[in-house]
């Protein structure tokens, strides 16, 4: 299961759409709440655009310490890039980066 912290409607059908085509599960979510299954192949992306996401990152990694987490940004913000990794985020990628990866991403294949 992937964890989509996306709000973004238009980036939310584009996402969507890749997961259809990859034949992937995956839910939108707007806390962490919301987060049931946590599997071997469980993982979390989170649109850091959102200032709510921030704060869903850090209670996430609080109660999923195991769970690899990526989180992208709308440009090159280095404060909040920081702010990711100190909060424990496995990867954190530029919003461009992520689109032109997402298949990549979303199975699961980044570091």
């Amino acid at each position: 299961m992937i964890y989509l912290f996306i709000n973004d409607m238009i980036f939310q059908s584009r996402v969507e759409n890749e997961l259809r085509n990859l034949d992937l599960k995956g839910k939108f979510v707007k806390s962490v709440d919301e987060v049931q299954e946590t599997g071997k192949n469980t993982f979390a992306i989170f649109d850091l655009s959102e200032p709510t996401n921030l704060d869903n990152l850090k209670k996430f990694r609080e109660k999923f310490s195991q769970i690899k987490t990526l989180a992208f940004l709308p440009h090159v913000n280095e404060e909040l890039k920081q702010k990711a990794v100190a909060l424990g985020c496995s990867s954190v990628m530029a919003r461009f980066e992520f689109t032109k990866n997402m298949r990549a991403v979303l199975q699961g294949k980044w570091s």
